[in-house]
């Protein structure tokens, strides 16, 4: 399917061209979701609506799937996580939809896998190019045969519980953040179910922060990469005035997906950079600023010295320009490898020892700064109190005994 764009490509067909009224639309080209039909199903409440798929090494169309009335089917019961993605369905005649994992076995229901096409309609390969054609198109892995071939497409996919295929994004899309390989078109598909959001793009972005400026840098990054830090980016076009809040968009995120899927940052446009053919330009998004998130809590400057040198830190970890007392460092973009960075500075800053679970127990500036208070109040009381004992046991019996005959007249 390639580059994800804004919106599928539609096709009308009326076999009764005296009749104004679609029988059937055909939706092709790109991700095909429920809100694209529900707009579509608008102007044409009694077409039919069919969702094809197909890649140029094979005919025009290789699978398809005949969308049902929302609700009123066996397809849509089955579906009960509420996903937003219509399906690909399933292979034509003389054409079978494969999901292969790694192992190239075939995989299980639900089991993220590579879409494979077998069918005797397959092209040759590429022109002058063979080590694409090998890496492209193999043997039939279940049969071995002379001249049984699959097509490897590269689109990622699953098989549902009813038998019918659904997309999942590209392996070439396919990003690796904190040890975990992620999907962004799931991201997408997910947060484009939120009603104020239109249109919406999830990419992973490495950057690093200048030692001098404090600012991000994305080619630093790639002269030190022990410097960058690569997270996940969204970009949202909303159909509201004002937008949803990063905040709001990442608790709507977080009930449906892990915590690791969450990006870290949302940037809101008024339109998505498109190239020629209507496709995202993703080299296009721009790089987010270091400005403070817009979150539903006002900015409330630091009013201690403790607050102040924490919301520096919190800056830094964060990279942002400020940060107020009351913001949440989950909902600014913190995640669990930050929370360690942070907790480490916290100790070298203030020579105070906190447990992990202490910022997601306190995550605001104002609630982790009392911590840090009452740590060291309690470390100088201790401090006071080895050095009384130290001193008493200096003492020698005889000024022991008259130092409790003073206190004791």
């Amino acid at each position: 399917m390639g580059e994800v764009g804004p919106n599928p490509v539609v096709a009308w067909h009326n076999p009764r061209m005296s009749d104004e009224r679609a029988d059937r639309i055909f939706f092709g080209g790109d991700v095909l979701t429920k809100q694209h039909v529900a707009r579509v199903r608008q102007l044409a409440p009694s077409a039919t609506c069919v969702n094809v798929y197909g890649t140029t090494e094979t005919p025009q169309a290789i699978g398809y799937f005949v969308v049902p009335e929302q609700g009123n089917s066996a397809h849509d019961r089955a579906r009960a996580s509420s996903r937003d993605i219509i399906p690909l369905g399933q292979g034509i005649e003389d054409v079978q939809l494969l999901v292969l994992n790694a192992s190239q076995g075939l995989a299980g229901v639900g089991e993220l896998g590579e879409i494979c096409v077998r069918t005797p309609y397959l092209a040759q390969g590429y022109l002058e190019d063979d080590a694409l054609t090998q890496e492209r198109f193999i043997s039939n892995p279940f049969t071995q045969l002379p001249g049984d071939r699959a097509y490897r497409t590269g689109d990622l996919g699953r098989y549902l519980p009813d038998g019918t295929l659904e997309f999942a994004g590209r392996n070439d899309q396919q990003v690796k953040i904190r040890g975990y390989r992620i999907e962004p078109g799931e991201i997408e598909a997910v947060l484009g179910q939120h009603a104020a959001v239109r249109e919406t793009v999830v990419v992973a972005r490495e950057e690093s922060v200048d030692a001098e400026s404090g600012a991000a840098n994305s080619q630093s990054a790639i002269r030190n990469p022990h410097l960058s830090d690569k997270r996940l980016v969204a970009y949202v076009v909303a159909n509201q005035d004002p937008p949803p809040s990063s905040g709001e968009l990442r608790r709507f995120l977080k009930e449906k997906l892990p915590d690791y899927m969450v990006p870290s940052v949302f940037v809101t446009l008024d339109a998505l950079p498109l190239t020629p053919n209507g496709k995202v330009d993703r080299r296009a998004l721009p790089a987010p600023n270091l400005a403070r998130p817009d979150l539903e809590e006002a900015f409330v400057i630091p009013w201690t010295p403790v607050q102040e040198v924490l919301a520096g830190i919190w800056a830094e970890v964060l990279k942002l320009e400020k940060v107020g007392v009351h913001d949440n460092f989950f909902e600014l973009g913190g995640h669990s490898l930050l929370a360690t960075q942070l907790i480490s500075c916290v100790r070298d800053t203030f020579q105070v020892e906190l447990p992990l679970r202490c910022l997601f127990e306190n995550p605001t500036v104002e609630e982790l700064a009392a911590v840090i208070t009452q740590n060291q109040a309690e470390g100088a009381g201790q401090e006071e109190l080895a050095r009384m004992l130290a001193g008493v046991e200096a003492l020698s019996d005889d000024e022991a005994q008259r130092l409790l005959a003073d206190k004791n007249p």
